[in-house]
C-alpha cells in the first residue's frame, strides 16, 4: 500500500489537459463517453479493476495527444480493451468492442489506435487505482455489502467528472468509502486503523466528500441524460443502492468544523 500511495501522483492525468492539450474535446464529450464505457464494462461483464484502469488510461492519452472529436469513441473504446487484456484471463475480443461500438470504428482502427496508445504511455498499464484503494479500505473497516456497493458507486460517478481529476485515487477511495458510511447509516466512524492506512482525517476528505456528494447527485438524478451508473447500481445484484437517499450536503460540510 505504501508503494501504491508513493507512486499514485506519477501515474495521473493531467487536470488540465481539456485546457491545454485538447481543442476538439469537451468536458461533456468525455463524461458521454465514460457514461458509455461504464454501459459496455457491465455487458462484458468484466472485472470491477478494469473500469478505473481503462478511465485512467483513456484520460492519460488525452493529457498527451490532442483527439478529434470523430475519434474520441475509438480512444474510449481501445482503453477499455487495453485494461481487460491486463486484468481480465479472456478479455473480450476486437470485434465485440467494434460490435459494442455500433460500427463506428473497424478491426483495423482498433489494433492501429492501440498501438498508438501504449507507445504513448509507455507501457504503463499497471498503475494505482481507486479500485486498488477501495478493495484495501474495504477489508480494513470489514464493511457490509450494503457499505461496498455504495462506496463503488461514488467511484463510478467520479469516472465520469473531469473535474475529480484533480483528487488523487487514494483520496477519492477514502472519500467514497467515508461517504458510503454515512449514506448507509452502519453508525461506523473514522476511526484510527483506516486514518492509518489511508493517510487522510476525516477533515482531510471533506473537500473530495462534498464534490463527490454533488457529482452523485447530478449522477443519480433522473433527469440526467447519462445514466449508466444509475442503472447499474439500480439492480439487484449491487443492492439497488442507487435508489438509496444521499447523505444531505450539509452533513458533508458539518464534519469539517
Amino acid at each position: 500500500m505504501r508503494h501504491l500511495k508513493a507512486s499514485e501522483a506519477t501515474k495521473m492525468a493531467s487536470p488540465s489537459y481539456m485546457e491545454h492539450v485538447q481543442t476538439d474535446v469537451t468536458p461533456q464529450m468525455r463524461a458521454t463517453l465514460v457514461d458509455w464505457l461504464i454501459y459496455v464494462h457491465r455487458k462484458f461483464k468484466l472485472l470491477l479493476p478494469v473500469l478505473p484502469l481503462a478511465i485512467n488510461i483513456l484520460d492519460r492519452f488525452l493529457s498527451e495527444r490532442p483527439v478529434s472529436k470523430d475519434k474520441l469513441q475509438l480512444v474510449g473504446g481501445v482503453a477499455l480493451l487495453i485494461a481487460s487484456k491486463f486484468e481480465e484471463i479472456y478479455p473480450p475480443e476486437i470485434d465485440d468492442f467494434v460490435y459494442a461500438s455500433d460500427y463506428i470504428f473497424s478491426k483495423d482502427d482498433v489494433i492501429r489506435m492501440e498501438r498508438t496508445i501504449l507507445n504513448t504511455l509507455k507501457f504503463a498499464i499497471s498503475v494505482p487505482t481507486t479500485h486498488c484503494f477501495l478493495a484495501h479500505y474495504l477489508r480494513v473497516t470489514d464493511a457490509d455489502e450494503t457499505t461496498c456497493q455504495l462506496a463503488r458507486l461514488f467511484c463510478d460517478t467520479t469516472l465520469v467528472d473531469y473535474g475529480m481529476l484533480q483528487y488523487m485515487p487514494s483520496m477519492v477511495a477514502a472519500a467514497s468509502l467515508r461517504l458510503a458510511q454515512l449514506t448507509s447509516n452502519t453508525g461506523s466512524s473514522w476511526g484510527n486503523a483506516i486514518q492509518r492506512q489511508a493517510g487522510f482525517g476525516e477533515r482531510q476528505l471533506v473537500p473530495c466528500m462534498t464534490d463527490l456528494q454533488q457529482c452523485a447527485e447530478r449522477a443519480l438524478s433522473k433527469r440526467s441524460s447519462l445514466n449508466a451508473v444509475r442503472e447499474k447500481y439500480n439492480r439487484p445484484e449491487y443492492g439497488n443502492v442507487s435508489s438509496l437517499p444521499l447523505t444531505p450536503l450539509a452533513v458533508v460540510q458539518q464534519l469539517g468544523r
